[in-house]
């Protein structure tokens, strides 16, 4: 339900696909660095604005498994 997750999520996936992709910690450590600063207030809004959909699903799936 948090909207950290989806940036969490978000900053996995560019990572994952970044081109070096990191293959020491401190690789590792500045692409995470870098992917957070890339961050903007507009794309932590649009998480944001997710919640309350996020809350009609799941009241709507009882508590049980949602697309998000």
């Amino acid at each position: 339900m948090s909207s950290i997750e989806e940036v969490w999520k978000r900053m996995k996936q560019n990572i994952t696909i970044g081109n070096p992709r990191p293959t020491t910690v401190p690789e590792l450590r500045h692409a995470i660095l870098e992917e957070w600063k890339s961050l903007t207030p507009k794309v932590i809004a649009n998480y944001t604005k997710s919640v309350p959909e996020r809350i009609h699903d799941l009241l709507a799936a009882r508590g049980g498994h949602t697309k998000w």
